[in-house]
């Protein structure tokens, strides 16, 4: 393996000092034998100062829906599909308010959303 690495110009020292500075960890979902990993904690809603910013709100909100879209196999398009325009104003209406979200509150939400309408009407 030295040999190899050699090849590529990485020397002994630099991959210990690379080991030393970073932290190695196995994230592990469903598990406790690593660092579980919870998709809920990311329905928190963000800071002030990111709800304060529109395109940090939005990107924070798009990453939302379309990874919990993505957990339930749904590939959704942000701008034409339904399901993630509505789970994203779902997060917006919750979060733009500071108002934190759960599985079961967001479930609740999509059965009853808090809003009439979703979109412009032109």
């Amino acid at each position: 393996m030295e040999d190899g690495l050699a090849e590529w110009g990485q020397e002994p020292d630099r991959i210990k000092r690379l080991k030393e500075a970073a932290d190695f960890v196995i994230y592990t979902p469903g598990s406790t034998a690593g660092l579980p990993v919870s998709i809920l904690r990311s329905f928190a809603a963000p800071p002030q100062v990111i709800r304060d910013d529109p395109e940090a709100l939005r990107d924070r909100i798009n990453t939302a829906a379309t990874s919990l879209l993505g957990l339930v196999g749904v590939s959704a398009d942000p701008v034409k599909d339904r399901e993630h325009i509505l789970l994203s104003s779902l997060f917006n209406a919750a979060w733009s308010a500071g108002q934190d979200l759960d599985l079961p509150a967001l479930i609740q939400q999509i059965m009853t959303p808090p809003f009439e309408k979703v979109g412009s009407s032109t």
